[in-house]
Parts: C-alpha cells; sequence; structure tokens
C-alpha cells in the first residue's frame, strides 16, 4: 500500500518539476530533481499511505514555492489552497480542533503582526508580503500548532543566518519562503509524530 502513495507523490514530484522548467527555460531544475528524488524513497519508512501522501505533496509544495519564490520574490497564489487540501488529507477531528485551527490562526496572526510591526519600524512596504503571511497560515494548519511554530522558528533563523552572511542592507530585499519553507520540512522531519498523531 505505500508504493501506492509514493507513486502518487513521484508523480506530483516530477510534474512540478516540468511545470517549473515551463516556468523558468534557464532553471536547473531537472539537475536538482534528479538530485534529490531518491530522498523521496525515504517516506517508504512511513507505513501508511495517506502519511506518505501528505508528506510527499506537502515537501513537493514546499520545494516548488521556494524555487518559484527565490526565482520572482513572489508566491503563487494557487499553492495556498493546494497546501490546505493535503493538511486535510486523512486528518481527525480532533487534531483539526486541537493542532489545525489553532495552528493556522496563531501563525497567521503572529506572521501579520510581525510584518505591520516591521513595516512600521522600517517604513519598508514589502517587509513580508501578503503571500508569505498566507503561507505561514496553511502551513500551520498541516503542521498544526505545536510543529508550525517550531517550523517558523527554524525559517526565521535561516533567513537571518543567510542575511547576515550575505551582508543585506535594513532596506534590502529578499525571497522569504525558501526559508519559510526549509523550516517547514525540517519540522515536518523533527517532529513527524506530533504532525501525524
Amino acid at each position: 500500500m505505500a508504493s501506492f502513495g509514493l507513486s502518487g507523490v513521484l508523480a506530483c514530484w516530477f510534474l512540478m518539476g516540468s511545470v517549473l522548467k515551463r516556468q523558468f527555460k534557464k532553471a536547473v531544475l531537472p539537475t536538482a530533481l534528479i538530485v534529490a528524488t531518491p530522498f523521496l524513497f525515504l517516506l517508504l519508512v512511513m507505513d501508511d499511505p495517506v502519511i506518505i501522501l501528505r508528506t510527499g505533496l506537502f515537501c513537493c509544495l514546499m520545494f516548488y514555492i521556494g524555487y518559484f519564490d527565490f526565482k520572482t520574490k513572489t508566491i503563487p497564489r494557487v499553492v495556498h489552497p493546494l497546501i490546505l487540501f493535503v493538511g486535510c488529507l486523512g486528518i481527525s477531528g480532533e487534531w483539526l480542533v486541537r493542532q489545525a485551527i489553532p495552528g493556522a490562526l496563531t501563525l497567521g496572526i503572529l506572521m501579520a503582526a510581525s510584518g505591520w510591526l516591521i513595516k512600521k519600524i522600517t517604513r519598508q512596504d514589502q517587509a513580508i508580503g501578503l503571500g508569505d503571511v498566507k503561507l505561514v497560515t496553511v502551513c500551520g494548519f498541516y503542521l498544526g500548532m505545536d510543529a508550525g511554530v517550531t517550523g517558523l522558528m527554524i525559517g526565521l533563523f535561516l533567513s537571518i543566518l543567510w542575511a547576515r552572511a550575505r551582508h543585506l542592507k535594513r532596506n534590502e530585499v529578499f525571497a522569504f519562503a525558501p526559508f519559510l519553507c526549509s523550516g517547514f520540512m525540517i519540522a515536518v522531519m523533527l517532529l513527524e509524530r506530533m504532525v501525524y498523531q
């Protein structure tokens, strides 16, 4: 049964790669996909096909969003409902009430308030975009409260490290989603039992 879930993930993985290849003609994505594809087989450690599908599709979407934002500094609108849909696969009512909804609300409000505060302090219009706020909200729904906060903190930490390493100026804009996506994927790997309890 696990192979059915993995087959669905691999199909979406290569579909996503072909979409990105069409969107970015000079993308080095096929090489990145070929290198990263064997790691998807680690999903077979999980024996539940629904969990394999959820995890694999979430990682595919995070990879797509991170790459797209890195290239364009925008997040496509279509991905937010897709993450929400993937987050609804196989969840229980208890998880929805205790983790998914509080995670979405807490992370969304936290990110929106942070964006507003940064705009007021730095007087920048593009400090944290609405796409980033929506991304954090739906990832909070998918991961739940505990893992979502952990993923957000990891993503923020990675972005601060990168900004310091690149010596970015205070008003310099950079793609934030690759760091958020990395943080959320790390949270899934580290806290898998909390996300799929």
